[in-house]
This record gives structure tokens, C-alpha cells and sequence, in this order.
């Protein structure tokens, strides 16, 4: 059985025409997806659908979202509020909007694990230092002191993926998560996501409208334009073989920056 199943998601803002359009893919425990495609092709709200979190103007048209075994577009919001944080872990485009500038690193992710892994003040506070260790944010008790502002866009970044993880999620989305960083800090990014899906041994869905990026962290890719899955195929196949115009217009595109 697939850990996640989205069939035939549509999504619409308001009466407009649909902007996600029947989508479908897979990804099962453990394994990695790529979803790719250009600006606008609706990679981000389909993160969004699953997670609940999709924009007030936004809804769901049709189509089921089924995350072992429970379809989530039929759950209450109650429900998929527990899975958020827990089982279910996003890492969001934006880092630095993403954090609280008003509060500090470490009692974000604390509050987080209050909430999910139902821990006491002081062990929250001892975890979330862990968590920035994880990711590579040392020493854990300090940086988990320090407020968004005072990290740079790599650390913002590293902490967003602490707090995703500090609940143990079964399936991770990462949405763009080596926007507006430099080439070094990127690599070392896409490098700690792939060690920590190893060691965690979560289930990760990339999102990204960069082709390397997927191909440095899946094993398979769905290629979305306007709103539609238009090719769903393991990465060798995808490189080699694309189907799709989409498809072939992001190798030509990836070929030609020489990567």
C-alpha cells in the first residue's frame, strides 16, 4: 500500500477555471518524488491540498488526498491539524516568513513538539536544541536562543527543516528548499536532506522548478504544466527518454546549463 495516493485533485480559485487539474501520483514509505515543473503549474498548491493548508480563496474541487489509508479531504480540520507537525511535515518556500521574528529558534520548535509529541516545557526545550544539532546548527542550546534574524538564509533554512522533522514525520514536503541561496549553500542543503531521509528514513516529496534539484534527492518525478501531471516516470527514464513537451523542454533546459 502507497504511504500517499492523490487522485484526481482538482483545485480552483473560486469559480475561475481550475488551476490544478486532475492531478495523480504516488509515493510510497520511504521513497522519494519529485514534482517539477515551471511557476504557476501548480506544484505548490498541490503541497498545499495535502497539508490542509491551502489559501482561503482556493478549494478543492474533486478528487481524493489518501495518506495511509485515510483519505484527508474527508477528514475534520481537528484531525488534519494533528497530522500537521506530526505525521506530516512541510518545509516551506519562504524561511524567513516562514519563522516567527518575534520569537526565538528554539521555542518554535518547542512549542511544535508541545503540541504533537505532547512533551513537557523542559524536554521540548532540550529536544529542539537536539533537532538544531541535526541539522547541523551547533552548539544546539545557542542557536536555539538566537531569534530568525540573527541566522542566516542557509541556517533559516536548516532550522524550518528541524522543526519539520523534530515531529517524526512519516512523509516530508519540501517546497522549493534551496530558493534564493547560493550555489554552496544549496549543495549543502540538497546533501543534509538526502542524509536525513537515509538516517529518518521518511518518505520525501520534493518540490522544485529546478530539474537538479530533483534529480539530486528522487528517485522518480512527476512533470506538472498548467495544472496537470503530463509525465509521471522514474528519474532515468525522465533524463533519457522524456515523453512529454513539458518533459523535454526541462532536460533541454538542463542540458544546456551543463548539469
Amino acid at each position: 500500500m502507497s504511504l500517499l495516493t492523490v487522485e484526481d485533485l482538482s483545485i480552483s480559485f473560486g469559480a475561475g477555471p481550475l488551476v490544478v487539474d486532475r492531478a495523480a501520483f504516488e509515493l510510497e514509505a520511504g521513497g522519494s518524488l519529485g514534482l517539477v515543473g515551471a511557476s504557476g503549474s501548480g506544484k505548490s498548491l498541490s503541497a498545499l491540498a495535502i497539508m490542509g493548508l491551502l489559501p482561503k480563496a482556493a478549494a478543492v474541487r474533486s478528487g481524493r488526498i489518501v495518506f495511509e489509508g485515510r483519505d484527508l479531504l474527508a477528514m475534520d480540520e481537528e484531525d488534519r491539524r494533528a497530522l500537521r507537525g506530526g505525521a506530516l511535515g512541510l518545509v516551506f518556500q519562504e524561511p524567513f516568513t516562514a519563522l516567527n521574528p518575534l520569537m526565538r529558534v528554539g521555542a518554535q520548535i518547542a512549542e511544535s513538539l508541545r503540541l504533537h509529541q505532547r512533551m513537557d516545557a523542559a524536554s521540548a526545550r532540550c529536544a529542539a536544541a537536539e533537532a538544531l544539532e541535526r541539522v547541523g546548527l551547533t552548539p544546539g542550546p545557542e542557536r536555539a536562543r538566537q531569534y530568525p534574524h540573527q541566522y542566516s538564509g542557509g541556517m533559516r533554512q536548516r532550522a524550518l527543516l528541524a522543526m519539520a522533522l523534530a515531529g517524526k514525520p512519516r512523509l516530508l514536503i519540501a517546497d522549493e528548499p534551496t530558493t534564493a541561496l547560493d550555489s554552496t549553500v544549496q549543495a549543502q542543503i540538497l546533501a543534509l536532506l538526502k542524509r536525513l531521509q537515509a538516517e529518518l528514513g521518511f518518505a520525501l516529496l520534493i518540490i522544485s522548478h529546478d530539474l537538479a534539484v530533483i534529480h539530486a534527492l528522487a528517485g522518480r518525478a512527476a512533470v506538472m504544466e498548467r495544472g496537470r501531471v503530463v509525465e509521471l516516470s522514474d528519474l532515468a527514464t525522465l533524463l533519457n527518454a522524456p515523453s512529454s513537451p513539458a518533459a523535454k523542454r526541462l532536460i533541454a533546459a538542463y542540458q544546456a546549463l551543463g548539469i
